[in-house]
């Protein structure tokens, strides 16, 4: 069989959400097939139906729109083997030469069993990580996903060969974890992509979503899962500050999932400003939010915690400021043109929105092709990977 790139995408392919991680995966497998060709590696997608791995039409991700949710393993199996006239497990087929790359947020997958039987193959197991804060910052995750999280990172040490990670933050984030368990793997950062990719150009904009970034006043964004480490509560004392000291901006919140936020989205309910300078938007799209980049003053990140910060390089991509808490992975990210502020102190934040920020230039940032190409070379590096005979005649 051809050696073959296996890139896990489960909660992708069964969730049909669009937040960060999921965004990762879908444009990884949609550029991994033309930077795994230099390695002589075919491309496929795999999610995992229970414990059994099953190979996928990467359609099925990669247009946005997976069945979701899918509430059983057995619908979920119904549909794979419509798909792939399947019932064993696909990743069995699969050996020496081949490689899986654990990509999605597997952590609550029982997949280990059939990843060490590929690996007694002679197959090779790498992972990606994205942030260690349900360890870091277990207060801000739900349930009992932080004994989960560390269950799932004590057998990723035990099984992957190689980590890529998704900022050098969280890859020294990882080393201390890895070096507390007395193993030392490869710990390879690369960087994410800035484009929207699934931002349809014929799809039109809501005029009262237009409404609100209007010319005669500034306008604020914050993108992403409302969540008790965005710390949209301090963002909204920040603007409190603002609008007593005479300023006029509008704070528009562009965020679909929630959790843990019900006493935050009850103050926003029955905030006196809601739907005149504070908006809250719970089913922006990607075209959407593609107009809020290129009509906003500039995007806030007040996180506490983060793995990269997508938007902020999506927001430099298209020209737009960027002020963010003083965190290591915001420095590190918004480097080359984001503003700072006190990450505990809202009167700091208050101050930054009354002075006219500083836009960045369009483009400031690489492209997904780019960070794929990147995660590629990475992946082969740490796995001594060679090229592939026909690449090095090209």
């Amino acid at each position: 069989m051809t050696p073959t790139l296996l890139i896990e995408c489960t909660h992708t392919y069964k969730s049909g959400r669009n937040t960060g991680i999921q965004r990762v995966v879908r444009n990884i497998l949609r550029h991994a097939p033309a930077a795994a060709a230099g390695l002589g590696l075919a491309v496929v997608p795999l999610v995992f139906d229970g414990d059994r791995p099953r190979i996928i039409d990467a359609a099925a991700v990669l247009d946005g729109t997976p069945p979701a949710p899918i509430g059983t393993a057995g619908r979920i199996g119904r549909k794979l083997r419509t798909l792939t006239g399947s019932t064993a497990s696909d990743l069995d087929r699969y050996g020496t030469g081949s490689v899986l790359l654990l990509l999605d947020s597997s952590w609550d997958l029982p997949l280990w069993p059939a990843v060490r039987r590929f690996q007694a193959r002679g197959g090779r197991v790498a992972s990606v990580i994205y942030d260690l804060i349900p360890l870091s910052h277990p207060e801000s995750a739900f349930g009992d996903l932080p004994a989960i999280f560390e269950r799932w990172l004590e057998a990723q040490a035990q099984t992957s060969e190689a980590f890529l990670c998704i900022s050098a933050a969280t890859a020294t984030e990882l080393t201390r974890f890895m070096t507390a368990t007395g193993r030392h793997p490869p710990i390879t950062p690369f960087r994410l992509g800035s484009e929207l990719d699934l931002a349809r150009p014929d799809h039109e904009i809501r005029p009262e979503f237009r409404a609100m970034f209007v010319t005669d006043r500034p306008s604020f964004l914050m993108v992403g899962s409302i969540e008790p480490r965005k710390r949209h509560g301090f963002a909204l004392d920040a603007f409190e500050l603002y609008w007593r000291q005479g300023g006029t901006g509008a704070l528009i919140v562009l965020g679909r999932q929630d959790w843990r936020s019900d006493a935050l989205l009850e103050r926003i309910a029955r905030h006196p400003e809601l739907n005149k300078r504070l908006f809250l938007v719970r089913d922006a799209d990607d075209a959407a939010l593609d107009h809020a980049y290129r009509h906003a003053t500039a995007l806030i990140m007040t996180s506490k915690a983060e793995g990269f910060g997508l938007p902020i390089v999506e927001a430099f991509q298209r020209g737009l400021a960027v002020l963010c808490s003083d965190i290591p992975v915001f420095r590190e990210v918004g480097a080359t043109g984001a503003g700072f502020f006190a990450a505990d102190d809202p009167a700091d934040l208050a101050r930054l929105l009354s002075t006219p920020p500083v836009l960045t230039a369009p483009g400031q940032w690489i492209t997904w092709r780019d960070s794929v190409a990147e995660l590629v070379g990475a992946l082969a590096a740490a796995l001594k990977l060679e090229k592939s005979a026909s690449a090095i005649n090209t």
